[in-house]
């Protein structure tokens, strides 16, 4: 288990760094508790009379809870929490409200664990004033005249007007207390550090099974119920369990679970409360599947399923034409996240996938451990080859011009670098693309990123169909494609073939695909132009024959250049030099190259997007001009 090891060092290691920990809202537990969502927070005087109660907003909603070993997995049976809990077991007049029998076991079960712990000689007296509360037996009554709750025609209805409610049954309504002492002071146990590690001393005087504990290899307090609520608060999968006796559970290799494994009580709380963390700061969820990857040391790291514009805003958020720049600009910002761990001791970083194979089971589906140089030439590797210029992200500004009001206003993006995982596969395989293909295609992407395997080839077809059928898609999708095709084709070249190919036109490129592209480019942009002059918004034959132009590309271009004859008529006193600059990259084809016709390799995509860039370039550069020339007048 040395996921449980590494996530166990993970823990000591930011458990102190408050900073760290503040940067996430979900919280770093200690050892007997858990996180939970809660909806109504109940205040009490010191003497355990209520005050008020009110609605707790989602964004305060995460509750660190205490709890026991059984509460922490609980999904059927009674198993109450040891303060915090839901209606279900802190309403003793629940029954009056519509629940059914067995709300009252879950009542008497609560107030007698609550009991025990009062009568501890540690226990704090803001604990004992819960308790007196508690045994009014007044929950409901006093949240419906707080006007949260309401009682009509026999049923129990959430009144208040809050986006945090229960999702389903009302008596699962989470219940938080707080003390208000004369000094008008809230008291919180969740905010309380003292009050938490006076309940896990409590607690540790519950454990009764001792035995050898794996990850450590000492003797020690073990536990078989090892947490969930892993990916979220709601979450019922486990990633450690053996609580099924009957059946098949061992397969015969053992006779009890004890055999098969035992970890520390306190290491597999440490481990689940890191990975929760983790997950939440700087995890990837897509379905059932969630990425993370994290530096044991705690320091930030670069994340392998994001793009290049992640690494650095400041330094890489802008396009370059010239690879050797950008690679300086990448190494620079790479470089930032290696001085972070080079001091630590540890030095190990950790790429970890799980996934739920049913809704209570947790299965680690991608497990890597790297040295941090090794994780960072690797990520380097990748980021500077599987690589093209982009404009198909929006970034969100806050603006407070004029009203004074922040408001996000979307604005295009352009970067150079590799797109992210995320957008390979919707790029690729389109935006519906099954949610289990996209798990596996997530594995692959993982692996040639951090581990340098070679893309397959299946990502290149894929994308070269993709791009060859464009009708089928509007016009920002094409426009991804084309740049993510772009990055995928030049980074398979590379490393298959160690070719490498400039993301700025290279007029001196004879490789007849990239020469067709090019005159693809030519030919669909004097017609998209024309269109465009007459107010037509036709799609250019150009694009509408991509898919023949592929597969027969000297018999395709003359069709197209047939249809492309009224258009350049049309164009030719100012826009003719663009038809006779096209017939010149076709004379740049050889003779036998033009007629073999056979179909054209992907890089047909790289020299078809360097040529747009081209006319992009030009039209920038005329419209400068002009906005020149009447600034002048």
């Amino acid at each position: 288990m040395g996921w449980m090891k590494q996530l166990y060092d993970t823990y000591e290691n930011i458990k102190d760094n408050q900073k760290l920990l503040d940067r996430c809202s979900m919280p770093l537990v200690i050892p007997s508790h858990t996180v939970q969502t809660a909806h109504v927070e109940i205040v009490l005087d010191e003497d355990g009379d209520f005050l008020r109660a009110d609605t707790i907003d989602k964004d305060k909603a995460l509750t660190v809870v205490p709890c026991t070993e059984s509460s922490a997995v609980r999904s059927s049976g009674i198993a109450p929490h040891a303060l915090y809990d839901n209606l279900k077991y802190v309403a003793g007049d629940s029954i009056n409200y519509g629940a059914d029998d067995k709300v009252k076991s879950n009542f008497e079960a609560y107030c007698e664990q609550l009991k025990e712990w009062t009568e501890d000689v540690q226990c704090p007296e803001e604990i004992k004033c819960i308790y007196k509360y508690i045994m009014k037996k007044s929950v409901i009554q006093d949240l419906i005249d707080e006007a949260i709750l309401s009682y009509e025609s026999g049923k129990l209805k959430w009144n208040a007007a809050t986006d945090n409610k229960p999702a389903g049954d009302i008596f699962g309504t989470f219940v938080r207390f707080a003390i208000e002492n004369s000094d008008m002071e809230y008291i919180k146990y969740h905010e309380n550090k003292e009050f938490m590690e006076a309940y896990r001393q409590f607690d540790r005087k519950n454990r009764n099974q001792k035995g050898l504990c794996f990850i450590t290899g000492k003797g020690t307090w073990l536990t078989y119920k090892h947490p969930s609520k892993i990916r979220y608060s709601g979450d019922s999968a486990k990633l450690i369990s053996a609580n099924d006796t009957s059946g098949f559970t061992f397969r015969g290799r053992f006779n009890k679970p004890e055999e098969a494994f035992g970890v520390d009580y306190d290491i597999s709380q440490k481990a689940h409360s890191a990975l929760r963390w983790l997950i939440r700061n700087q995890g990837f969820g897509t379905g059932d599947q969630t990425v993370v990857a994290w530096a044991v040391s705690g320091r930030e790291i670069l994340q392998p399923m994001g793009d290049t514009a992640e690494i650095d805003k400041n330094e890489v958020h802008d396009q370059y034409t010239t690879k050797y720049v950008f690679a300086e600009k990448v190494k620079k910002a790479i470089y930032g996240y290696r001085k972070n761990l080079t001091d630590e001791s540890n030095k190990n970083i950790v790429l970890l996938i799980v996934e739920a194979a049913t809704p209570g089971r947790l299965s680690i589906t991608y497990y890597r451990e790297f040295l941090d140089a090794d994780y960072f030439d690797n990520m380097e590797q990748w980021h500077t080859t599987c690589v093209w210029n982009h404009s198909y992200k929006n970034e969100y500004i806050e603006s407070d011009q004029e009203t004074g009001k922040k408001n996000k206003i979307s604005k295009r993006m352009k970067f150079t670098g590799a797109p992210s995982v995320y957008d390979i596969i919707e790029a690729v395989y389109g935006e519906k693309v099954d949610t289990k293909q996209k798990k596996h295609l997530v594995e692959i992407l993982i692996s040639c990123i951090t581990d340098r395997k070679r893309l397959p080839k299946e990502f290149i077809c894929k994308a070269v169909m993709r791009f060859s059928n464009p009708c089928s898609m509007k016009e920002y999708e094409l426009e991804k494609l084309t740049s993510i095709a772009c990055a995928l084709i030049k980074k398979y070249y590379y490393d298959k073939y160690k070719e490498e190919y400039d993301m700025s036109l290279d007029t001196e490129n004879r490789d007849r695909s990239y020469l067709f592209g090019r005159v693809l480019a030519y030919a669909e942009n004097i017609e998209s132009y024309a269109l465009f002059k007459n107010g037509d918004k036709r799609v250019p034959n150009a694009r509408k024959y991509r898919s023949k132009f592929r597969i027969q590309p000297a018999k395709t271009l003359m069709l197209i250049d047939d249809k492309l004859e009224p258009y350049v008529q049309r164009l030719y006193v100012k826009h003719g030099w663009m038809y006779e600059e096209m017939q010149k990259v076709i004379a740049l084809i050889n003779e036998n190259d033009f007629m073999n016709n056979k179909p054209l390799e992907p890089t047909y995509i790289l020299g078809y997007s360097c040529q747009m860039a081209e006319f992009m370039k030009y039209k920038n550069n005329i419209n400068n001009k002009e906005s020149e020339e009447s600034e002048e007048e």
